[in-house]
């Protein structure tokens, strides 16, 4: 029975070492993406903000209806509570890849020329 506890420990110990030092691939970014939004005489924008207290990294891209990339801001690092975004003026959806999709609030926009904002989504 005394063979088992020293056995026992030294899983955990494993368990708890690799836990601490992250073995393993690493944290994955996560992407989020909104519907095709629909424009005519308007203009679609995907606007992704850092609702976390630290810095994170993001990707904002516009993809046509047809799949073909209009916009792509590159990797950016967004500061705590700043903001950042790209438009196209075709029907189109917003990818958002992000460090981590619980530091940030992303969606997509429809405006129109002199009205403003007509009609809003968010990314999931």
């Amino acid at each position: 029975m005394s063979a088992r506890i020293p056995m026992r420990l030294g899983k955990r110990l494993v368990l708890a070492t690799a836990c601490v030092f992250g073995l393993g691939a690493g944290v994955e970014a996560a992407v989020l993406s909104t519907p095709v939004l629909l424009v005519d005489g308007s203009f679609i924008s995907c606007f992704v903000s850092n609702v976390s207290a630290g810095d994170t990294r993001v990707r904002v891209e516009v993809i046509s209806y047809n799949g073909d990339t209009l916009y792509d801001t590159g990797e950016v690092t967004l500061a705590a509570g700043q903001s950042y975004g790209g438009s196209a003026t075709e029907a189109a959806r917003c990818k958002f890849t992000v460090g981590s999709k619980n530091a940030v609030r992303a969606h997509a926009t429809v405006n129109q020329p002199g009205v403003g904002s007509t009609s809003s989504v968010e990314a999931r």
